[in-house]
């Protein structure tokens, strides 16, 4: 509404002049005057702007930005006497989405285009919907990252560990080493009912994309490739850079969990990582149904090592159960010994094994151990098995490591309740045999040969406290209980082990209490 003007060219009616600045112009650029009255609404304004400029482009996703205020006029239906803008209000007109870096848990950054305009909870939102932390949707993945390998790569880069790290690096990295500066982070946190513009964020800068609260639920790990993932980075760093404190032996727990992640993230990627659906779940039930219908080979009288889908066989010199004898000289008593789906049992002889026999022990929900000396060619298993009685501790020694990581393999599944006709028992058999690889001859040096060393596995406190000939064979140790585990259950049990933290989920802030100086409080 232009308003009336006399002969002398006066305005008679109740119009006023309107500044408004269009950032597309730049910041120097003047600012444009509109005349205006009261009741003209926000959407004619807009209007006004665009009809001045003269630019063919698309102005959907500008709004009004009222300075003074610090207020998007949003409400396009409004009047300016409803929202009180008066002549000396500093009106821009702006585009609601503005690019930002964010800085991921992963310590990965990512250049992405936030909405300055709504409240930072929505906008979190719509940034980690972006990401991926959703279900999957196409190929094990959101579809907009199947357009090409520039984004398929930068979906590996959300959802698989990365793993190109070295002790400098983490030694240089800030660490709060007092409780007044674990209060100015948690101090940074931006407020989730406000826009990002209200609390003077620019565009281009640098956000930290953090998980605030310490309750994570529906954790899937066939779907949830990126949450899992970024959840598992922000706990590895809060170990790492001792913002969570945690026990030596902890730490070593931590340390073999990484080890365990980084070495399955090598060759990882992102459609293998989600592509158990529920074919695959059918497919498995469909080739255990097979293995059961078709039955089991009859136990010879006498066997070498057999190792098939079905049954496992070892002569008396090979394998021996018995329970420890701390008061006797001999240790062990030789049997032969049958394992079978997840039953193992064993005879007095060979000759015996049509029989009854000695002793039958379902390992399912047992605890198995690894005992084993490289250099003393010692491959023993220990296995605690539930009984009426109570905890019934078996050891088994076998002669070498192919039989070993045959036995061991078998006995992981049966804890899980799963035979050695499931398809994960060769993969899981592979793995026993390249971790006993790793402990020949130089132990140090095969573990460092594929790690660079383990000192960047721990916090730089215990990096200064061993030396990597001592951390070494203690992260091996430990790697051992977690070598079967695959990558989302060993991304999982480092999330749990992090939340089993004493500290965990503790935070602080500053309080003043009359003329003291600030302390941190929880």
């Amino acid at each position: 509404m232009a308003g009336i003007k006399t002969a002398s060219g006066e305005y008679i009616d109740d119009s006023w002049e309107l500044r408004v600045f269009v950032e597309d112009l730049g910041p120097e650029a003047d600012p444009i005057t509109l005349r205006v009255t009261g009741n003209l609404h926000i959407g004619g304004i807009m209007l006004q702007i665009v009809d001045k400029l003269k630019l063919q482009k698309d102005w959907s996703d500008h709004a009004l930005w009222w300075e003074q205020k610090k207020l998007w006029l949003l409400k396009t239906n409004w009047s300016l006497d409803k929202y009180g803008i008066l002549a000396d209000a500093k009106l821009h007109f702006t585009p609601q989405h503005k690019p930002v870096i964010l800085f991921l848990p992963n310590h990965c950054t990512v250049r992405v285009r936030a909405n300055f305009a709504q409240p930072v909870f929505r906008t979190v939102c719509d940034l980690c919907r972006l990401l991926g932390a959703e279900q999957q949707t196409f190929r094990g993945m959101p579809a907009h990252f199947s357009d090409s390998a520039e984004t398929e790569a930068c979906y590996r880069m959300l959802s698989v560990s990365q793993t190109s790290l070295t002790p400098e690096q983490i030694v240089r990295m800030h660490r709060p080493v007092s409780l007044v500066e674990k209060t100015k982070i948690n101090g940074r946190w931006l407020d989730s009912s406000r826009t990002l513009l209200q609390q003077e964020v620019k565009e281009h800068e640098c956000l930290w994309l953090r998980f605030k609260y310490y309750s994570f639920f529906d954790l899937e790990p066939k779907y949830d490739a990126v949450r899992i993932n970024q959840l598992y980075e922000q706990a590895r760093w809060s170990v790492l850079l001792e913002e969570t404190d945690c026990t030596e032996e902890e730490m070593v727990v931590f340390a073999a969990l990484q080890y365990r992640i980084n070495q399955l993230s090598l060759n990882a990627t992102p459609v293998e990582q989600s592509s158990e659906s529920g074919l695959d779940d059918l497919d498995k039930a469909l080739a255990n149904l097979e293995v059961k219908l078709e039955g089991s080979a009859p136990l010879p009288s006498t066997s070498p090592l057999c190792d098939s889908p079905a049954i496992l066989f070892a002569s008396s010199h090979f394998v021996c159960p018995s329970r420890p004898r701390k008061l006797t000289l001999k240790g062990y008593k030789q049997y032969w010994v049958t394992f079978k789906e997840t039953t193992i049992s064993y005879f007095k002889s060979p000759e015996d094994a049509l029989g009854e026999p000695v002793q039958q022990l379902n390992l399912k929900g047992c605890e198995v151990v690894p005992d084993v000396n490289i250099s003393g060619q010692k491959f023993c298993i220990k296995l605690l098995v539930p009984s009426p009685d109570g905890m019934s501790e078996i050891h088994l020694r076998c002669v070498d490591e192919q039989q070993y990581a045959s036995w061991m393999a078998g006995c992981r599944l049966a804890a899980k309740g799963k035979t050695m006709a499931d398809a994960s028992y060769q993969a899981e058999k592979e793995n026993i045999l390249s971790f006993l690889k790793l402990q020949k001859t130089n132990p140090e040096m095969s573990l460092t040969a594929e790690t660079e060393g383990t000192q960047w596995l721990v916090s730089p406190r215990y990096q200064k406290k061993f030396k990597p000939k001592q951390l070494t064979p203690r992260i091996l140790e430990a790697y051992q209980n977690v070598s079967q585990h695959s990558l989302a259950e060993a991304k999982m049990k480092f999330i749990q082990a992090w939340q089993s933290l004493p500290d965990f989920g503790i935070s602080y802030f500053v309080v003043r209490e009359g003329k003291k100086k600030e302390e941190g409080r929880k």
